[in-house]
């Protein structure tokens, strides 16, 4: 699996949530209300009838919102369904079971339409989607299934947010009601190419800590295994993006180490110390290599920058213009753009330092003894002033200085997969890193 970022969609669910917050629950959109009577009966039990209410109720602002061509009404109608379900409070469960089934369905047909000529459909799909996030009822789940599949990576990186929310209650619930959540984590783990909607993913692996949820001491043993299988299973693809020198990478990466620390915690005295090490030295080992490229990429910029006249005019070498190109590439962004360029590489350091700095820490806490001085390998060539003329070399120094002292202390692997985007992986990292970079 090769993973690839695009987040203009998720940039687009970011406004959409900004949207949203202006909105009340009820929309200024006119139509039919929901009104069950008497309001007890949310909570006691729904008839028939009042069943029949939702059903006409959910159906008739799907349609709405599918029909609109005014983007306003788009995100009135998000506000109401999103904030019917919470209208007779928290305590009713049997209404928002009820409520949360019927909005499944109505979105399964929404998202399974394909509008080309409405250029609306996007924000539709996106704004349906944000409207079932808090719902945390498993009777949701069939619509989330179709969202962690669909072509949006918006729709997708919502439908995990939508089982951050769910994610305990299905567990109380039980392995049946659970079950579902598991089997989409486990298929979409092998297929997802989207780093944004990857870190989402991870996040749903992140269990609740034990005694914070009504969840049995086996179903919670049963998902800290499942979820940590699952973990694993993406960590070679994950340290694969990490080549690519892209900031998403680093932040997905981080996700999923922050994750591996909480699940390992989670699993007590039966935990494999070794396969968190493991999993937090093969990461360091891409985010040094990472930040290093970073590193050059800069060196690259400076170079264009210089070689640009006052009139804004670049007069570059065919070979700077070569390495621009490449650098571009990678980060999936204009090689004309020096700014932008420049705003991604330094997002790109910065996001790799801090996920060193995150490996070192987790290296420290699952080696040293309670309150014993933590070794500083890879944070103090980080931010030392010594280290400036060569620093990325320097960091991946003080990575091998801790990849030789697990192998040796804790018997972990060096890390197999090392690619960099200018030359061919290996699978034994060297004994020194380089001090003379290649071009990128």
């Amino acid at each position: 699996m090769e993973i690839e970022t695009v987040n203009v969609s998720i940039r687009l669910c970011a406004l959409c949530v900004a949207a949203a917050s202006l909105v009340g629950l009820v929309a200024t959109a006119g139509g039919q209300e929901l009104d069950i009577q008497p309001p007890s009966a949310a909570m006691t039990g729904l008839s028939p009838d009042h069943k029949k209410q939702v059903q006409a109720y959910v159906a008739h602002w799907t349609k709405v919102l599918g029909e609109a061509t005014d983007p306003q009404v788009v995100v009135d109608v998000q506000g109401k369904l999103r904030g019917t379900y919470d209208r007779y409070g928290s305590d009713a469960s049997e209404f928002q079971y009820t409520y949360a089934e019927i909005v499944a369905e109505e979105g399964k047909k929404l998202l399974a339409t394909d509008a080309p000529d409405d250029p609306l459909d996007g924000l539709k799909k996106v704004n349906f989607s944000l409207a079932v996030v808090r719902m945390s009822q498993v009777s949701i789940q069939p619509l989330l299934g179709a969202m962690i599949v669909h072509k949006s990576p918006a729709v997708r990186f919502l439908g995990w947010t939508a089982y951050t929310q769910l994610r305990t209650n299905a567990l109380a619930h039980g392995a049946m009601a659970s079950k579902p959540m598991f089997e989409a984590l486990k298929a979409s783990a092998a297929r997802e190419t989207d780093l944004y909607v990857l870190a989402e993913l991870i996040r749903v692996l992140r269990l609740p800590l034990r005694g914070e949820a009504v969840i049995t001491p086996e179903a919670y043993n049963a998902a800290q295994d499942r979820s940590y299988q699952i973990l694993r299973s993406i960590w070679p693809a994950l340290c694969r993006a990490m080549s690519t020198g892209r900031a998403a990478a680093a932040d997905a990466a981080t996700m999923g180490l922050q994750t591996a620390k909480v699940l390992h915690d989670g699993l007590g005295d039966g935990a494999d110390k070794k396969v968190a090490l493991q999993l937090a030295a093969d990461v360091a080992w891409h985010a040094g290599a990472a930040f290093d490229l970073a590193q050059r990429w800069d060196k690259v910029i400076e170079e264009a920058k210089a070689s640009t006249g006052e009139a804004g005019e670049a007069d570059l070498a065919p070979e700077t213009v070569a390495k621009l190109q490449a650098i571009a590439k990678s980060l999936g962004a204009d090689a004309k753009d020096l700014p932008g360029l420049t705003t991604e590489i330094e997002y790109a350091s910065s996001s790799n330092a801090k996920l060193l700095q995150l490996c070192e820490k987790t290296f420290n806490e699952l080696t040293k003894e309670a309150g014993a001085p933590g070794d500083r390998f890879i944070d103090k060539p980080l931010f030392s002033s010594s280290a400036a003329a060569d620093r990325g070399a320097a960091v991946q120094l003080g990575v091998l200085k801790w990849i030789d002292r697990l192998v040796k202390a804790h018997g972990i692997q060096r890390p197999k997969i090392v690619t960099a985007p200018t030359s061919k992986p290996t699978t034994k990292p060297a004994t020194k890193p380089a001090t003379k970079p290649a071009a990128p």
